[in-house]
């Protein structure tokens, strides 16, 4: 069960360790009419992390909130590769019969992968935004994320997983800079206990630095309208030597800077954030020209009252 209720599940082809292909199923929040809205989540966390999104741009939207290969409601499986997790975009949208974005938006690891989306198939997405997104070589070295794979770890990780008191310190100095980790922030990534989870999250890590690279190396063939969230005390990829090199790389975007949020400015101010995707969404977006063209070949910051965070369903989402 899914915590929305519109939540659906796929069945999409994954390439298991021996090449062969296995059935895997995803989670997407699939809810609302008119032009459709792409929301990809961040590594460890989960689709519940657009939940005020969703609400926002619903009413004039369909949006489509997936839960990445090996997070939130969706199976384990998967290498954790940046072509494996392009697959299972494309693939989720092909069997949603996606045929044009009005937007693709993601967070961190999901905000990449919206920008490479627009990279990649122009003539899929008119527009683009992303949230503190991998783009630039990673502040940190590889070999951490590498011996994420340590077996000793894989009980250090179910620990943290089943332990809310450590992950609220653990994401007040990483991730959240803006009011407490309450129930409702914390609730996205209690799915993190679920069988697989630790292996998901190894194979992902380790893919991270590489996926940044090619992410970074086809930021310059971005044409269309570009929105780059950061916020100003991110503490996982600092806006200085990060974000701004995002931005910079993209032809046509716009950085906003939120000053007094973190890594998930999304759900920091959701309200602001909200009215920026609505002004990006008012713009027109890629022309007929940019469409044409699949498959792709290779600012200055500005300044609204914030709704309560809310674990919706909590209860019920947790089966």
């Amino acid at each position: 069960m899914g915590w929305h209720a519109d939540s659906r599940w796929l069945d999409l082809p994954v390439r298991g360790p021996d090449g062969a292909l296995e059935p895997r199923r995803a989670h997407v929040v699939d809810v609302g009419e008119g032009p459709v809205v792409l929301l990809l989540h961040g590594f460890l966390h989960s689709s519940w992390t657009w939940r005020e999104t969703v609400a926002a741009l619903v009413p004039r939207h369909r949006v489509l909130a997936l839960d990445l290969l090996g997070f939130g409601w969706s199976d384990r499986g998967g290498d954790g590769t940046l072509p494996a997790l392009r697959a299972w975009v494309d693939g989720a949208l092909a069997a949603l019969g996606v045929e044009r974005l009005a937007l693709a938006c993601g967070n961190s690891l999901g905000g990449g992968l919206a920008l490479d989306l627009a990279a990649r198939r122009p003539g899929l997405v008119e527009r683009v935004a992303a949230v503190s997104p991998l783009g630039a070589p990673l502040p940190l070295p590889e070999l951490p994320l590498r011996l994420l794979g340590a077996p000793a770890l894989g009980p250090l990780f179910r620990w943290t997983a089943a332990n809310p008191a450590f992950q609220r310190r653990a994401l007040g100095l990483a991730a959240y800079k803006r009011g407490p980790v309450c129930d409702a922030r914390l609730f996205g990534f209690s799915t993190l206990d679920r069988a697989g989870s630790h292996e998901a999250a190894v194979r992902t890590a380790r893919g991270l630095a590489p996926a940044s690279r090619a992410i970074a190396a086809a930021l310059p063939t971005v044409a269309q309208p570009a929105l780059v969230v950061w916020g100003a005390r991110d503490g996982v990829l600092p806006l200085r030597s990060h974000g701004r090199a995002v931005a910079g790389a993209l032809p046509a975007a716009r950085l906003e800077v939120f000053d007094d949020c973190g890594h998930c400015a999304h759900e920091e101010d959701p309200a602001r954030f909200a009215a920026t995707l609505e002004a990006l969404l008012a713009r027109p977006g890629a022309g007929p020209s940019a469409r044409a063209q699949e498959p792709a070949r290779a600012g200055a910051p500005r300044e609204l009252a914030r709704p309560a965070d809310r674990p919706e369903r909590a209860a019920a989402a947790a089966a």
